[in-house]
């Protein structure tokens, strides 16, 4: 109201108010009364701009609208990655920024609105620059994407990798893992523990030069390409283990796999009960269900801590395993009626 009283936009005075209050100790409660707000106010503002839109204004001047729109875009990706790179952001981050930053935003129509209002500049010049940034907001995912795919080859390129790189067959029987999270390095590091071989093989360019840096043997690849998987010399390999996060592109690769290598060792993670035994249909030798595994470390944990001795704990927590095991296994090769007794039977305690 004072700002209005004084002949300016009432938006900047509730900007000044979302400052001020943002400083002080009722941030958090007026945060928490905002937010439900926050989505319907932004629709029904994208809405009212999206109504004042003619499509013949656009369609009589695309050609000036399209130059518009991309001199805008580089202009806006050229300043926001070159100030980004200056500050000492990697390439590769400051590119993906500076292109999702690239597109004008929702502020830019307040500022056309206002201008406009107070004549400071003609109707029309508003209305052009409003279809631009309407345009601009609606390319912004591609932006997005374009900045993603541009970033992880930069990263590649900076890193020193290929985007596939080419793997020696000449050496030595190994094992290869596919997926480096969490999962798939602590596979490698038991494996290196016991001097076992192995190469892993991860899409995540970040996670490739990290485990890299840290001495892992990884490479950068998309084993959902058909390229990849026949670049990894599985001929050759002693054991596969997937530790991806997706199941199903898990069973998608297994199901690949095992048409090509019918003796190749595949040992797959898994969610649960029902994503191992699927696991178990498309070919794995063993499926590790993340869930169970918990369960029975968990179990483990409680029975030592009671006071039981290690040997007889290992010794049933091995033979419950081994029920779990057999149980999916068998499931694996059911429909999802017979499933849901599997379900049923893991949750029941075992019988003396």
């Amino acid at each position: 109201m004072a700002t209005a009283t004084v002949g300016l936009s009432p938006i900047v005075g509730a900007l000044i108010a979302g400052l001020l209050i943002a400083e002080t100790d009722y941030r958090g409660e007026v945060e928490t009364v905002v937010e439900p707000f926050k989505g319907l106010a932004l629709g029904v503002f994208l809405i009212s701009i999206g109504m004042q839109i003619d499509i013949g204004f656009i369609l009589s001047n695309w050609d000036r609208l399209v130059a518009a729109v991309v001199a805008a875009v580089v202009i806006n990706a050229f300043v926001v990655g070159s100030l980004l790179k200056f500050a000492g952001v990697r390439p590769g981050v400051a590119t993906e920024t500076g292109l999702l930053m690239a597109s004008p935003s929702e502020t830019t129509l307040i500022v056309l609105g206002a201008a406009s209002a107070a004549q400071i500049i003609d109707p029309e010049t508003a209305k052009f620059w409003q279809v631009v940034t309407v345009i601009g907001l609606l390319i912004t995912p591609i932006l997005a994407r374009i900045g993603h795919d541009m970033a992880r080859r930069i990263q590649v390129r900076s890193s020193g990798l290929a985007l596939e790189e080419e793997i020696r067959s000449d050496i030595l029987p190994r094992t290869v893992i596919i997926g480096f999270g969490r999962v798939g390095q602590l596979v490698a590091e038991m494996l290196q523990a016991h001097d076992q071989p192995y190469i892993a093989v991860e899409h995540n360019v970040d996670a490739v030069v990290a485990a890299r840096r840290d001495g892992y043997n990884v490479i950068f690849g998309d084993v959902g390409k058909p390229q990849t998987l026949h670049r990894l010399h599985l001929d050759t390999a002693k054991a596969l283990v997937l530790t991806m996060n997706d199941p199903v592109l898990a069973a998608k690769t297994v199901k690949r796999i095992r048409a090509q290598f019918a003796d190749l060792t595949i040992v797959a993670r898994a969610r649960d009960a029902d994503h191992a035994a699927e696991l178990y249909l498309t070919g794995v030798s063993d499926a590790v269900p993340e869930t169970l595994e918990s369960s029975l470390q968990l179990s483990e944990a409680v029975l030592v801590d009671l006071g039981i001795a290690m040997g007889p704990v290992i010794a049933s927590i091995h033979e419950k395993r081994d029920e779990f095991r057999r149980a999916i296994k068998e499931a694996g090769e059911l429909d999802e009626a017979p499933r849901l007794k599997l379900r049923t039977r893991l949750s029941q305690p075992a019988q003396p």
